[in-house]
């Protein structure tokens, strides 16, 4: 499957704010 760099960078920003969320998410439960 092919897929064009404006499509595989929205993916990766995706991904990053996915990460950051499920970070946060556990810090926040820690505290």
């Amino acid at each position: 499957m092919f897929l064009d760099k404006k499509t595989l960078s929205l993916l990766k920003l995706n991904v990053f704010f996915y990460l950051g969320k499920k970070k946060y998410f556990i810090s926040v439960k820690v505290k």
